[in-house]
This record gives structure tokens, sequence and C-alpha cells, in this order.
């Protein structure tokens, strides 16, 4: 299992609710978890005994013995929020648990006047402290909208980007909006990454080393869905192509 994240953070009259990538405009409120039900979620996983592996760990289980172990989960996190750094830190270091976050390196700036995404240093010392960080491209284009030339940029900048930074290999990329096809899939394997993530929208997306399927945790998830999604039901449902429709159309806010 591998849960896909956002924001982790409270609603209140600071937080900008919109964040812009390109022409594309996305609901934080939507995005975002708040700090207490995260909590609520690791302490779920933690009381039934789930462990927190590496993306690379996990691959090489999957790899080996073609299937995931039941009690291992991965965390990621896509665009590098700031709450990272304050909010999901102090609760994975509570539990144990450690995490994956993809950066969106023109995102990563010192001086962000509106205070939502890390800065470097603060990449750095999560990366001291034994939290991975991948590549999410630079600006967060969907990829397969790009020349081959432009996505190759995009793809293996970051990369370098985040390795000079960190002085570590980034070894795993997420598809911004889930967006990719084989060629961008190539792109990513002649970067040098041992893998992608991707958070499939329905079924349709075969489960493979670069397309490692996530399922997203977002603000409209009460803990019944959460167990649902931790459980493996979830996952089983969405790549079902007669049950899914179904269960669009009867809960779709809840997905």
């Amino acid at each position: 299992m591998i849960l896909a994240y956002h924001g982790v953070n409270a609603k209140d009259g600071c937080q900008n609710n919109w964040v812009v990538y390109g022409n594309k405009k996305f609901d934080l409120d939507e995005l975002r978890v708040d700090p207490h039900m995260f909590e609520q979620q690791m302490e779920h996983l933690h009381s039934r005994g789930y462990q927190s592996v590496g993306l690379e760990e996990f691959l090489v289980d999957f790899t080996a013995r073609g299937r995931y172990f039941k009690k291992h989960f991965v965390l990621t996190f896509d665009d590098g929020y700031k709450d990272f750094f304050t909010s999901v830190r102090p609760i994975l270091n509570r539990y144990g648990y450690t995490a994956t976050v993809f950066l969106v390196t023109d995102k990563i700036n010192e001086n962000n006047k509106k205070g939502q995404f890390l800065s470097w240093e603060e990449a750095i010392q999560l990366h001291k402290e034994g939290f991975s960080f991948g590549a999410h491209t630079c600006s967060h284009p969907s990829l397969t909208s790009l020349s081959l030339d432009e996505a190759r940029y995009q793809i293996e900048e970051s990369k370098k980007i985040i390795e000079g930074k960190l002085n570590s290999s980034v070894r795993f990329f997420s598809y911004p909006y889930g967006d990719f096809n084989s060629d961008i899939q190539n792109l990513v394997r002649e970067a040098g990454f041992l893998g992608a993530v991707v958070t499939p929208w329905g079924p349709g997306i075969e489960n493979g080393i670069f397309s490692l399927k996530r399922v997203g945790v977002n603000s409209t998830n009460p803990m019944w869905i959460f167990r649902l999604k931790a459980n493996g039901v979830f996952s089983w449902v969405r790549d079902n192509k007669m049950l899914w429709p179904l269960l669009t159309k009867i809960k779709r806010k809840y997905l």
C-alpha cells in the first residue's frame, strides 16, 4: 500500500486556499488533511501493526516476491508543502514512521512570500533526519502536453537540482496530475530513476515499477473510508471496471 497526501494543515484565515500551477487551479481545502485527522490515521495504522517503509524497500519486496506485504505501507507527499516540516514531521516521529516527499523544484524557494512550500534549508534538515525526497518536475506541467525534449528537461533537471541540494541520489519520480504515457515512462527510466508513482482515478493503469499505484487521502475521507483505503478494499474496487463506475455515482465525494 502506498498512500498519497498533499497538504496536512487546518483551515484558517491565514491559509491560501488555492494553488495554481500553470493554467490549472487546485483547491487546497480538498487536497489538505487536517493534522488531527492525520494523527488519527497514523494511530490507526500503528495500532494495527503496520510498518512504514521507504519506496526503495517497498520496491525490492514487490519485485522479489511479486506482491506487497500486507502490513508494510509507504507514505508519500506531493509538491513539498511547508506543513510537512511543521505538522507532519512531529506526528511521524511519534510513531516511528518515514515518508517520501516529491518536490516541485521551482517552488522550493527560501524567499517564498506565501510560505506554502518547503525551503531548501528545511528539505536539507528533513533529509538529515531520515526522510526521503523524490522528483515531481521543475514546474509541475502535464508532461504529455510537452515535447519530448521539454518533458526530458523537466524530469532530468528536477532530479539533478534535488541531488545537488541534498547531496544524495533521487531514485523515485511522481507524475504531475498522474499524467504519463509510455514515452514519459521511458524518459523517467532513462533519467536513472528506479521507479515512479501515480495516483489513478479509476481502473486502466497497470501496476508496474514505473507506474506504482497509490491511494490518495484527502479532506473528504472520514475514518471509515480511510480504513477501506488502508486495508486494500478501496484499491480492489477502484481497479474493477464494473464496480468503480457504480461506486463513483454513489459516493463520489468521499473518494
